[in-house]
C-alpha cells in the first residue's frame, strides 16, 4: 500500500502491551543512532505540545474525564509513529480516529508540506458533532455550524494539534517528482485513558 503507519513505543514511558510485558524503543529499532534520534525529537515534541495540550484540558477545551481529575491529572502520549503517504496514493474517507472524548492528535511533517504531497484536511469543530460524518452530510442536514474543510500545509518541524474526534482525511499523494510525504504523530490522553481504538495493543491512526 502507498500509504502506511509505523507506530512506535513513546521513549518517555514505560510501555507495556495487552500481556504486561514491558517494551522499549529499542525493541522494534535495531540501529542504536536512529533510537536516539527519535527519542530526541520525541522529548522535544512532548515539550512543545504538553504545555499546550495540558492548558487545553484545564479550560475544558480537551474534555478531561472530570474536573477532580483535570486539577491532579498530567496529560500524556499514548500512542505515537510515523505516517507514510507514498506517491500514487488516493484520498481517505473523513473519518475519526475515535469516538471518545479526552484525546488530542499531535501532527508533525518531517517535510515541507504542499498540496500535491498528500497532506491531512480537517473539518473544524465536528468533534462536537458525533451526526455528521462527512461535509456533504454536514451540507445536507443543513448544518451552518461546519466549515469548509482546511488544509493546513505546515512545513517541516510544525505542529497540527486538533481533537481526535475531529472529522480529517489524509489527501492523495500526486507529487510529480515522486516524493513520499512522512509525518510523525502523537496521540495525548489526559491521565490513564489509553486510545484502545485506533492502538488495541498499544501499539497501530487510520494512515493520515
Amino acid at each position: 500500500s502507498p500509504r502506511f503507519d509505523v507506530p512506535v513505543p513513546w521513549s518517555g514511558y514505560e510501555n507495556e502491551d495487552e500481556s504486561n510485558n514491558a517494551y522499549t524503543l529499542g525493541d522494534f529499532i535495531d540501529d542504536s543512532d536512529a533510537c536516539q534520534i527519535i527519542q530526541d525529537f520525541q522529548k522535544e515534541l512532548d515539550e512543545a505540545v504538553q504545555p499546550v495540550a495540558d492548558a487545553l484540558w484545564s479550560r475544558g477545551r480537551g474534555d478531561a474525564t472530570s474536573d477532580d481529575e483535570a486539577a491532579v491529572m498530567g496529560g500524556r502520549a499514548t500512542s505515537a509513529g510515523f505516517l507514510v503517504n507514498q506517491p500514487g496514493s488516493t484520498s481517505q474517507q473523513w473519518h475519526r480516529d475515535g469516538p471518545d472524548p479526552g484525546y488530542i492528535n499531535a501532527f508533525v511533517p518531517l517535510v515541507d508540506l504542499s498540496e500535491s504531497l498528500g497532506p491531512t484536511s480537517v473539518l473544524p469543530g465536528t468533534h462536537v458533532m458525533p451526526n455528521i460524518r462527512t461535509h456533504d452530510d454536514a451540507n445536507e442536514k443543513g448544518s451552518a455550524q461546519v466549515p469548509a474543510p482546511i488544509v493546513p500545509l505546515l512545513t517541516k518541524g510544525q505542529v497540527l494539534l486538533f481533537d481526535y474526534r475531529t472529522l480529517h482525511k489524509g489527501l492523495g499523494n500526486t507529487n510529480a517528482k515522486g516524493l513520499t510525504r512522512t509525518l510523525a504523530y502523537a496521540v495525548y490522553t489526559r491521565g490513564s485513558i489509553m486510545d484502545t481504538h485506533n492502538f488495541p495493543d498499544a501499539l497501530t491512526l487510520e494512515y493520515d
